[in-house]
């Protein structure tokens, strides 16, 4: 079956979204090589780069609270017992750790 030629780069597109899914572990690199554009130029890779990004930050702002956190019982009772430190590392609410944040004690 020949397709007709305003249809070529449609199927060559399902036809890549194919090959991506089959080999997921490939590198952006490779994909660069096999099909001759990146993903960054694609709005899929500009989504895809601006979630990471999105994680990256709140998973940062999340690591900052709880040091802040643990600092802060470490100046007001000494030595934070490991058991309470990774509690607080546990508890994976941003809402839960900035209410802890606020019952502490200002120095």
């Amino acid at each position: 079956m020949r397709l007709p030629a305003h249809s070529v780069p449609d199927a060559l597109n399902v036809m890549g979204l194919f090959v991506l899914n089959r080999f997921r572990d490939i590198t952006r690199e490779e994909v660069i090589t096999m099909l001759d554009f990146d993903l960054m130029d694609t709005v899929a890779g500009k989504q895809i780069y601006d979630e990471g990004m999105e994680k990256g930050v709140d998973k940062g702002v999340d690591k900052g609270m709880v040091e802040m956190l643990t600092d802060v019982l470490r100046e007001r009772f000494g030595i934070v017992p490991e058991d309470v430190t990774d509690t607080i590392y546990a508890v994976g609410r941003r809402d839960v750790l900035k209410r802890l944040l606020k019952c502490c004690p200002k120095f």
